[in-house]
């Protein structure tokens, strides 16, 4: 949790997990370098699991497409092994083989509201500390995620 997006990032997480009535398993999370290579190795960990995880979430598409990497050096394939989500979308989301399924954040809306923030703070509108505007994201469907395998 090495930043405040990334903080809420993680919290959400367990919040969806417990909402669907799924258990939290601290071991199946790592923190990573924010890069390719993070992802790769944050993969490979999360692969020695046992059971394997079904699913994998990474937190930007440099993260997923390591791990795309450390998927297919384990022979697997995605989606119809394992899913993998990454919670960005990119320009390379959909340039991966398999393109990537995203948790598409809106980036016209987001600095739409920093802009207008940025001119009430400039017309003395607003001279508290910044305030936290929440912004929902949008699932972006492609083809890395699938229906868990049957065991």
């Amino acid at each position: 949790r090495t930043s405040p997006a990334a903080g809420l990032r993680y919290e959400g997480y367990r919040q969806a997990l417990a909402q669907h009535g799924l258990g939290w398993d601290e071991r199946l999370v790592t923190e990573v370098a924010p890069s390719r290579y993070g992802g790769y190795r944050g993969a490979k960990a999360l692969l020695a699991a046992s059971p394997r995880p079904t699913a994998l979430l990474a937190a930007s598409d440099a993260l997923a497409v390591g791990a795309l990497l450390a998927l297919r050096e384990a022979g697997l394939r995605v989606p119809e092994d394992i899913s993998l989500v990454s919670c960005s979308d990119g320009p390379i989301a959909d340039l991966t083989q398999p393109p990537l399924t995203a948790i598409a954040q809106p980036r016209y809306e987001l600095g739409a509201r920093a802009a207008q923030m940025l001119v009430e703070r400039m017309e003395g509108k607003e001279t508290g500390p910044g305030r936290a505007i929440f912004l929902r994201p949008e699932l972006v469907k492609r083809q890395s995620t699938a229906a868990p395998p049957r065991a």
